[in-house]
């Protein structure tokens, strides 16, 4: 990072300007990544990063947290792959602001001569560090003391009341696909439905990576990762704990699930230990679902429908006080069949976006919501798919949470965790510096980026054709575009 007690002062750095008194004039790509950093510092994650124990055997630097920072400021940069870090290395600037010395800069980190492992007449264009170093060094960092780092900063975001948490919440998983030889990779079968109900079964190896998402704000607040074959049902009470840890009790009213996370005890404990309300989908070889389902039959008139925006209605009945799920209780059914389990309410849907759902193709939603009215159950798991359009998509097409390192040996297993850990980390740390920066430039009066709710969005629009310049002098720094800084020097930019 920059030396302590450096921050943006934009008429301090126009005044130096004009004078002809700068210390340092570099072009970045990136506007942003000044504040980013100091959002960073400002919520503990950089000292926090600090004090996690690193391998010994893969530590190479005393101030290790700047190859974990540096990974978070490639993913805002919109640097895909650590291989890919080329410009942000050779950037002097960029280098300064995420803590590396001058002497580092333009000496490197080692005294170690040019000929190495790529050859001598090999020559990099960063003088501190290749690129395949950034990933071997994050390979030090424990994935466990990541997550750590993170739940810290979901806490810091709530007790600052920086984001305002909802009560609603989505648990949901993603699989992190590889190829069977990737290490520590393991194989899952996993079952895809299509629009018609169609179930085909495909096995894939990878890593699987949970998520607990706030609906209000689209903030991840509680993550986990493990290897693909676990199973989500064994991770339900589990992944509802760490998220109450980090948002505070009383907090999570409602838990939105997919079926993959029914499991009638952890369920029964969610909501009598845990007090939180849930909506899951019932499975179709289940009991409680057979029985729902064959009330269908004189339910016409109390089936409901609702305009569900662009792709149709859907509508379906609820069936109050269902007890055939026998594991919903204090003392599970275990192996008795048809053993009755505490009341649940169930809605059966029988139209799913204006197409009408045959006999044996309903869906069921199981819930222990206080309501009468199927509409609400309904448009209340509608919300689940934020998850995948404004979570896992962001994650993976914004954040790069698929592009695992390309890498071999014993390391690429644990570059694999800290690159997945710390793609979740910068996502969600995207999100509080949006609202962090929104306030700081309101309070400086400055002109924010407004409407930029997704960190592609914001790429784009906080860039420009012009190109950008970081500009330092004494205790101070500012962004502009290259245009400006030529303007107040007198000098035609473009000609």
């Amino acid at each position: 990072m920059l030396p302590k007690g450096v921050r943006e002062d934009r008429k301090k750095i126009d005044e130096a300007i004009r004078n002809r008194k700068i210390s340092m004039v570099v072009g970045i790509n990136f506007p942003a990544l000044p504040r980013y950093i100091t959002f960073l510092e400002n919520v503990g994650i950089v000292d926090n990063l600090a004090e996690k124990p690193v391998s010994k055997q893969r530590k190479c630097y005393e101030h290790m947290e700047v190859f974990p920072l540096l990974y978070l400021c490639k993913t805002m940069s919109g640097v895909e792959s650590g291989r890919g870090t080329r410009e942000m290395l050779s950037n002097k600037a960029a280098m300064a602001m995420i803590g590396f010395t001058q002497d580092e800069i333009e000496n490197g980190l080692t005294k170690r001569g040019k000929s190495n492992q790529y050859g001598k007449d090999f020559t990099r264009q960063s003088q501190v560090v290749c690129e395949p170093t950034i990933i071997d060094n994050i390979a030090a960092y424990s994935h466990i003391d990541i997550i750590d780092v993170f739940n810290n900063y979901i806490r810091w975001i709530v007790t600052k009341r920086l984001l305002e948490i909802g009560n609603v919440f989505i648990l949901d998983s993603t699989i992190i696909e590889t190829t069977d030889e990737y290490p520590g990779a393991k194989r899952i079968s996993r079952e895809e439905e299509d629009e018609n109900g169609n179930i085909t079964v495909k096995s894939v190896y990878g890593f699987k990576v949970f998520v607990l998402m706030d609906v209000k704000t689209k903030i991840p607040v509680a993550m986990e990762i493990v290897t693909a074959e676990k199973a989500d049902c064994n991770y339900l009470t589990a992944m509802l704990e760490k998220g109450i840890a980090n948002v505070g009790e009383g907090k999570i009213k409602l838990l939105l699930a997919d079926r993959g996370f029914i499991d009638g005890k952890q369920m029964w404990d969610i909501k009598n230990r845990l007090g939180v309300d849930f909506i899951i989908p019932a499975r179709k070889h289940m009991d409680i679902w057979k029985d729902v389902t064959s009330l269908r039959q004189g339910q016409d008139e109390n089936i409901v429908m609702w305009d569900y925006g662009k792709k149709g209605q859907s509508g379906g009945y609820l069936v109050e006080g269902a007890v055939s799920y026998g594991q919903f209780a204090k003392t599970p059914a275990g192996t008795k069949k048809h053993a009755n389990g505490d009341p649940l309410t169930a809605v059966v849907v029988t139209h799913w976006r204006d197409k009408p759902l045959g006999i044996g193709k309903e869906k069921v939603l199981l819930t222990t919501l206080a309501t009468k009215d199927a509409l609400v159950v309904m448009k209340n798991y509608k919300l689940r798919s934020l998850i995948e359009n404004c979570g896992f998509r962001e994650m993976k097409q914004a954040a790069y949470l698929s592009r695992l390192p390309q890498i071999k040996g014993d390391q690429a297993e644990f570059s694999a965790y800290a690159h997945m850990s710390l793609c979740v980390l910068s996502f969600a740390t995207f999100i509080g510096f949006l609202e962090w920066d929104s306030e700081r430039a309101k309070a400086a009066k400055e002109k924010h980026l407004e409407n930029c709710q997704n960190l592609r969005g914001y790429r784009t629009k906080s860039k420009s054709n012009n190109g950008y310049a970081f500009v330092y002098f004494r205790d101070a720094y500012a962004i502009y575009e290259l245009a400006e800084v030529f303007g107040m020097l007198g000098v035609a930019f473009g000609d």
